[in-house]
């Protein structure tokens, strides 16, 4: 998040009078791995510090097939491209989201549909979709809200099993591909050099 937007958002939660906040790390299986509690903006910081720990990760090159789920946050799926892309080979590959929530995805009003609009610079930004040959969605609900935060990708096919998937990718693949996994690409972040 860029520092200017970072300290609006301070600034916002001192002017709304936020005296307490409460923010939690959690594992791949949803448990609480530290957890944090006082003044917003000191407790923030702090619970930042093991956030980048646990959740920095070692991207993949040159991935055929890259699979990212959004186990923590699977309302906000669009995120999870941008962990997924930078792992394709550069003439293209197979991306799969895995994005399994009933009640679809959030609805940002700044965003998407809603928020056409760009004049006040406020734009989610877009993953490059150009090392995307396939954008596969695993999710039993078809959600078009969702679908219109991915941006410029080439057609999305929805598939609601994981049988499904698999058959797209060996009839692509066969038993032959270089696959990368990313359990949670909605907390996980690409550590890149050091």
């Amino acid at each position: 998040m860029p520092k200017q937007v970072r300290h609006d958002i301070e600034e916002a939660a001192k002017m709304a009078g936020l005296d307490m906040k409460i923010d939690a790390i959690l594992n791949l299986r949803g448990e609480i791995t530290g957890l944090y509690a006082g003044d917003p903006i000191l407790e923030h910081h702090e619970g930042m510090k093991l956030a980048k720990e646990v959740y920095a990760t070692a991207p993949a090159k040159n991935m055929d097939i890259v699979v990212v789920n959004t186990y923590s946050k699977p309302n906000e799926c669009s995120v999870a491209p941008f962990i997924g892309i930078p792992s394709l080979k550069e003439e293209g590959g197979d991306l799969v989201i895995i994005a399994n929530e009933p009640g679809g995805q959030i609805v940002h009003y700044l965003f998407g549909e809603f928020g056409k609009c760009e004049e006040g610079g406020f734009k989610l930004p877009q993953p490059s979709p150009t090392k995307v040959k396939r954008f596969i969605v695993l999710s039993p609900f078809r959600d078009h809200v969702g679908a219109c935060f991915f941006g410029e990708v080439p057609s999305i096919l929805w598939v609601k099993t994981w049988e499904e998937v698999l058959d797209l990718l060996k009839a692509q693949w066969g038993d032959r591909a270089n696959v990368a996994v990313y359990p949670d690409g909605t907390v996980q972040y690409l550590k890149i050099g050091g």
